[in-house]
């Protein structure tokens, strides 16, 4: 039931959850959680505290609406609504960057991936997941599949999706790949700042 929660929390698909591979959600979730290590190995300030004071007081109302979820539901439900869980991702993220920051060997390698594969997420929402979705296309999104779509189905893509859209469908192709290439310049960007050692790491507050 955790491991569900916290996958479904990462990416709902605007509540189809025709979600991302374990593998893509796991890769995301380890890494998180390696941060997280590196920051518990280093000192904190009290304002670090209090954040991770606020996280332990909302898994611990998580795991209370999960239980009275379970009941009411004569356990059909497997948890709460990953909406609730998506709480907890910024304050989570922002000491897995402190933690990643105040070890500069293990760090840089960590917050690199980090930016890989969140830019990876964000890029792959637009073009791999809600155009096809929108557009009519139940398969697989498999990288065959998704490169069968865009070469031999794109009319198709277009015409649905200028049936439930505001703005045309080309203005949807267009506006997914400037976010696309924006994705690509800031990753590039952010990711040689990082292994270059531009980036300043410093301690918690005494």
């Amino acid at each position: 039931m955790i491991s569900y929660s916290v996958r479904t929390s990462l990416w709902t698909g605007n509540n189809t959850f025709l979600t991302f591979s374990a593998n893509t959600l796991n890769l995301m979730i380890g890494t998180i959680l390696v941060a997280l290590l590196l920051w518990a190995a280093s000192r904190h300030g009290s304002t670090e505290w209090i954040t991770f004071s606020y996280c332990v007081l909302f898994v611990l109302a998580l795991g209370y609406e999960a239980i009275v979820t379970h009941v009411n539901t004569h356990g059909i439900a497997k948890g709460p609504s990953p909406w609730y869980a998506q709480v907890l991702l910024a304050p989570l993220l922002g000491l897995a960057m402190l933690g990643a920051s105040r070890w500069p060997r293990a760090g840089r390698f960590v917050t690199a991936l980090l930016v890989l594969v969140f830019g990876y997420v964000l890029a792959a929402t637009y073009t791999v997941k809600l155009i096809p979705l929108y557009g009519g296309y139940d398969g697989r999104t498999s990288l065959a599949g998704v490169a069968m779509l865009y070469r031999h189905r794109i009319g198709m893509l277009a015409e649905n999706l200028d049936t439930v859209t505001l703005a045309p469908a080309a203005v949807i192709f267009a506006l997914a790949g400037v976010v696309t290439l924006l994705v690509v310049a800031q990753q590039i960007a952010l990711i040689l700042d990082i292994l270059l050692e531009r980036t300043h790491y410093r301690q918690a507050p005494q």
